[in-house]
């Protein structure tokens, strides 16, 4: 793709390396109102030919190879722009879609102090946002971060799975300022405000452990999760067999089983999105409520099962 064509797609839509910018308000020293410019063009797209985004280049099919190797798991190169498809404002060039994985791979090529960091750190809340907007145009539920530095010749891996609180706001957020770029107006009170949203770094320095009764643990625990799939399509097909012989009966019993299959009016809930687009005058937050804290478990084998 050339430089030309690059800018003119991205005058289209709001791509992933716009989100943070947007739902942060400032971001690697662009703010929402330079993007507003950017978009309405006023002034001309930053520049994709850097030393950053050549090495970027010629590193990332390395680093998907790496991946492929280290996980077993294959990858298809996506060259198309993908659009949301009720957001047709929200755009995306994945890196690669993983294969026969509900999961899409971002690739990071950063220089050493970068990758050290991350490492120690995790995935910071940019590159999070920017993998959330992702899962929303492709309608995935992980975006895995491949993170390769050529100078020490390492790769991490770090699955990020949807977070559908934080892409209802990524959402509303985009829209709100594609409003902006449509009507061609940015508020004078959004020009200086950058608000971080405290998201924790996923991943960091990770504590390896190879003991044997981990081991019996892990496989225990992959079986099982194995077992409730299988488990949870049997359920499916019995479940679509029993409503298709119900028919247009609500209540229908036999041979020890009654089965209800009726329509149910859907529960009255707060639209905050239209709510807040309306109204931007209104601070929502006010309203909101802390709940109690809770234990978060999230497996995620890093490599293929072999047969």
């Amino acid at each position: 793709m050339t430089a030309d064509s690059w800018h003119k797609e991205r005058l289209t839509g709001i791509g992933g390396s716009d989100s943070p910018v947007i739902v942060l308000g400032k971001y690697f020293g662009r703010t929402a109102h330079d993007l507003f410019l950017e978009k309405t063009g006023q002034i001309q797209s930053p520049d994709i030919d850097t030393p950053d985004t050549r090495r970027g280049k010629r590193q990332e099919p390395i680093a998907v190879r790496l991946y492929e190797q280290h996980t077993g798991y294959k990858t298809r190169k996506v060259n198309t722009l993908l659009r949301h498809p009720t957001k047709p404002f929200m755009i995306a060039h994945i890196d690669r879609e993983i294969l026969n994985q509900d999961a899409i791979l971002e690739v990071k090529c950063p220089r050493t102090t970068t990758f050290r960091k991350w490492q120690l750190q995790g995935i910071p809340e940019g590159a999070q946002i920017q993998g959330q907007h992702y899962l929303s145009v492709k309608r995935k539920g992980v975006v895995v971060i491949a993170v390769f530095c050529a100078e020490l010749d390492e790769l991490i891996t770090v699955p990020i799975e949807r977070d559908n609180e934080l892409i209802d706001l990524i959402e509303s957020k985009e829209e709100k300022f594609w409003n902006y770029v449509q009507t061609k107006a940015f508020p004078e009170s959004d020009i200086i405000r950058a608000e971080p949203l405290g998201l924790p770094p996923i991943g960091g320095e990770l504590i390896k452990i190879e003991t044997e009764e981990w081991k019996k643990a892990a496989e225990a625990l992959q079986d099982a999760i194995e077992i409730k799939k299988e488990a949870e399509e049997l359920y499916g097909d019995a479940k679509e067999k029993i409503i298709a012989l119900m028919g247009d009966y609500g209540v229908m019993e036999g041979f020890n089983l009654r089965c209800y299959n009726k329509w149910q009016t859907g529960r009255l809930t707060l639209d905050k999105k239209r709510l807040a687009f309306e109204h931007p005058e209104l601070d929502l937050t006010k309203y909101e409520k802390q709940g109690k804290a809770f234990q978060v478990f999230r497996p995620y084998f890093l490599k293929e099962r072999s047969e």
